[in-house]
């Protein structure tokens, strides 16, 4: 399975009283960094587990809708997935 890293605006919530003004109405940018299951015009299935001797199986699923994905980056096995994003976050004006 490929390593990816997928960039999508992820729905949010408050679970407190907040001012109306002070809510930020907008989706918040998040990186996931998975293995690709399935890529297709619905969305995105990324698995965070895998197992060398059993392909058939992962665990730790998170589905993306395709509406939601902004950019979506394949990584090969020597890239540091988190430094990708400390990079990202350093190029933000």
């Amino acid at each position: 399975m490929k390593i990816i890293r997928v960039l999508w605006a992820d729905a949010w919530g408050e679970d407190h009283q907040i001012e109306i003004d002070a809510i930020d109405h907008r989706p918040e940018e998040t990186y996931t960094v998975g293995f690709e299951v399935k890529n297709d015009e619905v969305g995105i299935t990324l698995a965070m587990d895998s197992y060398p001797n059993n392909t058939s199986d992962v665990r730790n699923t998170a589905f993306i809708p395709s509406g939601m994905i902004r950019e979506i980056t394949y990584l090969n096995q020597e890239q540091n997935p988190m430094a990708l994003v400390q990079n990202s976050v350093n190029k933000k004006p």
